[in-house]
C-alpha cells in the first residue's frame, strides 16, 4: 500500500472512533458493555489508532508543501481568522441537546425565606 495511502487510512479510521463514539450509537455500546469496559475499550481503541496514525506518519515520506512560493502565505492570512472562530466556539454556550447539562435545583429552602411579615 502507498504511505500516503496507509496514513490516510489510519486517520480515517481514528477520526471513525471519535466520530461513533458523539453520536447515539454510544448507548447501546454502553449498555451492552457497561461504562467502565466501554470506556476501557474505547481508551484501548483510541491508543492503538493513534500508535497506527503515528507509524504511518513516520514511514510516509517528505512532502514539501510549504516550499511553493504563494503559499507560504497562506497561513499568516488564514491564522487570525481561525483563531476568532475557536475563541468565538470556546466561548458559546453549546445549544445542542446532546451538549446541555442538567443543572441540580435547590430542593430545600431556607426558613423564613418566603415568610410573611409579623402582624401584631
Amino acid at each position: 500500500m502507498d504511505p500516503i495511502a496507509h496514513l490516510a487510512l489510519a486517520t480515517l479510521v481514528f477520526l471513525a472512533t471519535h466520530f461513533v463514539a458523539s453520536t447515539p450509537a454510544r448507548r447501546p455500546l454502553v449498555e451492552a458493555l457497561g461504562e467502565k469496559a466501554y470506556l476501557g475499550a474505547y481508551s484501548l481503541v483510541s491508543f492503538v489508532t493513534i500508535g497506527w496514525m503515528a507509524w504511518a506518519y513516520l514511514r510516509a515520506p517528505f512532502q514539501p508543501l510549504w516550499q511553493v512560493p504563494g503559499v507560504k502565505l497562506w497561513p499568516l492570512v488564514v491564522m487570525p481568522f481561525s483563531l476568532v472562530l475557536v475563541a468565538s466556539g470556546v466561548m458559546t454556550k453549546n445549544r445542542r441537546p446532546w451538549g446541555r447539562r442538567q443543572r441540580s435545583r435547590p430542593t430545600t429552602r431556607r426558613a423564613g425565606s418566603f415568610a410573611s411579615p409579623a402582624t401584631p
